[in-house]
């Protein structure tokens, strides 16, 4: 198989300048690091392997990185929820190693979204040992962070969201966001132009989650034209400490 990828997309520079933006702010990148790309095969992972794929050939041997693009394989309904050799054949025109995790997840591990999650992430953790590779890139965009922001507040009762750079276990690996600063439909948009059409994987319980119930919320706040996504996102960054109780009590006499 072989697939030619199109020509640039009409928003690259917004796109690229707001990965460099992200990867400067939250010093996600150093010289010489081995990254391990999370392809899933959604257009998130694909832009986000794109977008570093450039990047790793205009530094050139001033930044020294190495790229290897790292797949979870699966199926759901006798299907696999990627197509590994379409995967391949992208990675190659890249110039870059496809490798992917020794087992399939099973179809009963995509019906629960947390245990889905955890087992993806063991199994990354795993292929980046393999390949040592001490950080993992993840497609996690803009949107994301707005809704796990959300999702935290209202039905966890804290507020976090997910960390552009985030060492894990002891510091052995470092897992890094750089489409942090990209929204969804500005990913969706360079895809098109720039990918063959992709075949979206639809998890069963998507629909129904308290994830997508907040992102129906969000597009509802946003018809007026509000910018409720992108306050919220710059809310992450700019906390105020002052008008916050931080957990202290307030004796009144």
């Amino acid at each position: 198989m072989t697939i030619h990828l199109k020509r640039r997309p009409a928003n690259w520079n917004t796109v690229y300048s707001r990965l460099l933006r992200a990867e400067r702010r939250f010093g996600m990148l150093g010289r010489g690091d081995r990254v391990l790309v999370a392809l899933s095969g959604g257009a998130d992972s694909m832009v986000l392997l794109d977008l570093l794929a450039h990047q790793a050939r205009a530094a050139g041997p001033a930044l020294g990185l190495t790229l290897i693009a790292g797949h979870v394989p699966g199926r759901y309904r006798g299907r696999s929820i990627a197509s590994v050799p379409r995967l391949a054949s992208i990675c190659a025109g890249l110039g870059i190693e496809l490798r992917t995790a020794a087992r399939e997840l099973p179809e009963e591990t995509f019906r629960d979204c947390f245990a889905c999650a955890r087992a993806r992430r063991a199994a990354l953790f795993e292929l980046a040992r393999e390949c040592r590779c001490g950080t993992i890139a993840l497609g996690h965009n803009a949107d994301d962070m707005v809704e796990t922001a959300l999702l935290n507040i209202i039905y966890a009762g804290h507020f976090a969201a997910l960390h552009p750079n985030q060492p894990l276990l002891q510091g052995a690996v470092t897992v890094i966001r750089p489409l942090a600063y990209v929204w969804k439909d500005q990913i969706d948009a360079y895809a098109a132009q720039r990918f063959p059409p992709i075949r979206r994987f639809r998890c069963p319980g998507g629909a129904a989650s308290k994830r997508a119930a907040i992102r129906r919320q969000l597009a509802r706040w946003q018809r007026d034209g509000s910018p409720v996504k992108a306050n919220i996102l710059q809310a992450l960054s700019n906390p105020k400490p002052a008008y916050l109780p931080w957990g202290t009590k307030h004796n009144r006499s």
